[in-house]
């Protein structure tokens, strides 16, 4: 791409955290980010675009499972959680319901839905069971570099 068109790519598209990128014509890493991002499937722009809308969101009070405005509590009942559950599987669902209808409450039960990977890709997500219990965490990956991957 040349300056010109560099620039007017960043005056339409946003970076990882979903705000709109500096037109400074330089292909610096939010601007690749961008770029990269562009290549990805319809369906993995839209998840990971849903995803970024709530990029900020955090519990109120600490360690509630709940904030203010009841987004988690929506989460959570959409999926047939309890209240004050553990909400990243139903952030999770909610967010891929944007491209496929996904309502599963629980890190592990949620990931064992997908098939496995060695090499990640933005829009693939990632799960790791936390305890003996089945209990975990999952997350959803938006970068993938050579030695590390940036993740919601």
């Amino acid at each position: 791409m040349q300056i010109v068109d560099i620039k007017a790519f960043q005056k339409s598209h946003f970076n990882h955290l979903g705000k709109r990128l500096d037109d400074d014509g330089v292909i610096g890493p939010e601007t690749r980010w961008a770029i990269d991002f562009m290549t990805l499937s319809v369906e993995r722009r839209l998840f990971i675009a849903e995803a970024q809308k709530f990029i900020g969101l955090v519990e109120f009070p600490p360690g509630s499972n709940d904030d203010p405005k009841g987004i988690i509590d929506g989460w959570l009942k959409a999926c047939h959680a309890k209240e004050g559950d553990p909400w990243c599987a139903s952030a999770l669902s909610a967010w891929l319901s944007v491209v496929r209808p996904v309502r599963i409450a629980g890190a592990v039960r949620l990931g064992e839905n997908f098939t496995p990977v060695t090499a990640p890709w933005a829009g693939d997500i990632f799960w790791y069971p936390t305890n003996a219990k089945g209990n975990g965490h999952v997350g959803l990956i938006i970068g993938v570099g050579s030695a590390e991957v940036m993740t919601i």
